[in-house]
Order: structure tokens, then C-alpha cells, then sequence
């Protein structure tokens, strides 16, 4: 397992190697095997449900599966990469995706993944896109681990039209870290986020709160 999505207490999907998605309905009584490898044979990285029908898992070598009936039937669609592992995404709607790569690239559809658009920001092309989060449709974010720059945070306040890099104020800026490996967003606030990787030690773990 790699991954894990939830919304609702019977609605729990896990996306792990070798293309391989489960899902539960009661943690207390195991999962249910829905994507057994037959459709894609890579590793999935990252898996987001919109809601208790639509949910998209992103992996290595450009793999895209999705689903529109809760995991009864899961589709192999053509990613935004070719050749390029995928390492996040999140779902707006049923239609548009954000997906993030390894090589520091952030991608969007409109359409299912029938077709793809990247969207720039500052410091694309390097490092990787380790997780997305949209609390709401406006308000967005996700960590990057830049090679030179370390784990950063950016933010988006217009549904993914415009980036920038948080902590935004004049002389602000994330405490040293060498990497984010995830975000978490307020449910009561979407101007709250907590952020969390590897120290900059190299070691220890990390954590830093955006308010």
C-alpha cells in the first residue's frame, strides 16, 4: 500500500504496487481487491475520491486509473507525461484533475484526462510534486521538494490559475527543511494548512503550520 483516500466511513480506497487498488467499507473486517494489476502493472504513488463514486490513482510510467462508480470498474486513461512518474493528485470534479510529477511538473485536465494542460510556477521542472490538496474550489495547495530550495509550500486562490510559493509576506519564509513529503488543510479554515517531511538534519521529521 501507498496510498490512502476516505470520504465517508465506508468508502476507503488504498492504491499501492503493481497497479493494485482495494476498498473497504469496515477497516475492521479487511478490503476487497477492485484493480488487480490487469489494467496497469505499475506502482501507484497517489489516489484522491471526489466523492463516494469518482476517484483517480496516479503511479509510475505516466499511469492514470480511474474510476466513476465507486470502484466497480476502474480505467486505464493516457496520463499528462509520458514515461513520467506521477506522484500526486486531487480531483475538483469528475472532470478536472491535478496530477504532480517526479520531475517537478503540475498538469491539469478538464475533460477526464482526454487531454492535458501543464500550469507553471515558480521553480517548475525540478524536484517533485509530493502531494495536492483542494479544500475547496478556489483555494488549493501543494508541496514541492525542490533540490536546492528544499520543501516548499504553494498556494492558490484561484483554482489553480496562479501559484505562489507560502508563506507570501514581505521577509517571510518556510523554516529550512530537505523535503515535504505531505499537506493537510483546516476543514473549518482553508487558510490553514500544516505541512510535513524531512528536517533538514536529514533525520528528523518536520512539521510547520501556515496560518
Amino acid at each position: 500500500p501507498r496510498a490512502i483516500t476516505s470520504v465517508a466511513t465506508d468508502r476507503t480506497w488504498i492504491a499501492g504496487d503493481a497497479g493494485r487498488i482495494y476498498r473497504t467499507s469496515d477497516p475492521t473486517s479487511g478490503v476487497t481487491e477492485q484493480a488487480d494489476g490487469s489494467q496497469t502493472s505499475e506502482d501507484l504513488y497517489a489516489i484522491h475520491a471526489l466523492d463516494r463514486n469518482n476517484v483517480v490513482a496516479v503511479g509510475d510510467n505516466n499511469a492514470v486509473l480511474v474510476t466513476s462508480n465507486s470502484g466497480t470498474v476502474w480505467s486505464l486513461v493516457t496520463g499528462p507525461a509520458p514515461g513520467v512518474n506521477l506522484r500526486s493528485v486531487a480531483m475538483l470534479s469528475q472532470q478536472t484533475w491535478f496530477v504532480g510529477t517526479a520531475d517537478g511538473r503540475l498538469f491539469y485536465t478538464t475533460n477526464g484526462g482526454a487531454s492535458w494542460t501543464q500550469k507553471g510556477f515558480p521553480g517548475q521542472g525540478l524536484g517533485e510534486i509530493t502531494d495536492i490538496k483542494f479544500p475547496s474550489k478556489c483555494v488549493g495547495y501543494f508541496t514541492h521538494t525542490h533540490p536546492t530550495l528544499g520543501g516548499r509550500l504553494l498556494r492558490t486562490i484561484d483554482g489553480g490559475f496562479s501559484w505562489n510559493v507560502t508563506p507570501e509576506g514581505t521577509g517571510l519564509s518556510i523554516p529550512a527543511n530537505d523535503g515535504l513529503n505531505a499537506v493537510a488543510v483546516c476543514a473549518d479554515d482553508v487558510n490553514v494548512a500544516l505541512v510535513a517531511g524531512l528536517a533538514s538534519n536529514g533525520t528528523d521529521g518536520f512539521a510547520a503550520n501556515f496560518a
